[in-house]
This record gives structure tokens, sequence and C-alpha cells, in this order.
């Protein structure tokens, strides 16, 4: 069943794969999203940690990334890249 899942997302990724074309030169690159954020309770039984699920307290947040980065023009790419999460 676990390889059948592999390779079901593989097919569904390969369209987007094949599409991509090597960088040449500077680029910036960019994304933002939701960020998912769970406060859970830990307590302690038997002297070790662990989360109390029944206390859950989920709430949204922004999350964004950049990078600025150099292709090669050959597939090779260099970049640094940071990311923000609220």
């Amino acid at each position: 069943m676990r390889l059948f899942v592999v390779l079901l997302g593989l097919a569904v990724m390969a369209p987007w794969q094949l599409a991509a074309q090597p960088v040449s030169g500077l680029y910036v690159a960019g994304s933002a999203g939701i960020n998912l954020r769970s406060q859970q309770t830990v307590t302690t039984e038997r002297g070790r940690a662990a989360p109390n699920l029944n206390e859950t307290n989920p709430s949204f947040g922004a999350a964004a990334v950049g990078g600025l980065g150099y292709g090669f023009g050959n597939g090779w790419r260099m970049e640094i890249e940071g990311g923000r999460r609220r």
C-alpha cells in the first residue's frame, strides 16, 4: 500500500517537474500560506511527559517564505532562503 501511495504521488507531480525550466542568473522566489498552530498542554504520567490531547487549542496564523538565488543554467542552483510564521 505504501509503495502505491509513493508511485501515485510521483505520477501526480510528474507534469510539474517536466514543466520546470533551468534558471540562468539571479532570481527571487517567494510563497505564502496558512500556519495551523496547536497549543497543547503537557502533563506528566509516570515520570514521562505526554501531550494531553483533550486540551488542544488550534489557531490560524500566516506563513511566508522568501529566497534569493542564482541559477547556473544547467539545472544547478545556489539559494539562500528565510521564512516567518505567526
